[in-house]
């Protein structure tokens, strides 16, 4: 499959039993990185959800794309957010005018 176009987004649907409770999104900035970001509604905090949807975005972008890094970051009130990330494999790199980085590389990119 051919690598993505800079700025293309993959949007993915986060939902139980029909009901949707968020959404998750990768947007290519080149043809290797991307970053991801996503949005749960409150009242389906703490379930799991967020981490799911991320886990099953990084599985499409890195099988079906030539993505090798994807970079996030998240609100710096919301540790939570920062949880889905790391239990996602997201490594902490600092922070840029106060918002936590973090990014990810494809397993075996040979890129630390």
């Amino acid at each position: 499959m051919p690598a993505p176009a800079a700025s293309q987004l993959t949007d993915g649907r986060i939902a139980a039993d029909d009901d949707l409770l968020g959404m998750v999104r990768l947007r290519c900035h080149t043809e290797r990185h991307a970053t991801i970001s996503y949005l749960l509604r409150e009242d389906s905090w703490g379930r799991g959800y967020a981490t799911q949807a991320v886990a099953c975005m990084l599985r499409h972008a890195f099988t079906t794309t030539g993505v090798t890094s994807i970079g996030a970051r998240h609100h710096p009130d919301n540790t939570a957010s920062g949880r889905v990330l790391q239990k996602n494999k997201f490594i902490y790199r600092g922070t840029r005018a106060g918002w936590p980085l973090y990014d990810l590389h494809k397993p075996n990119s040979g890129t630390p």
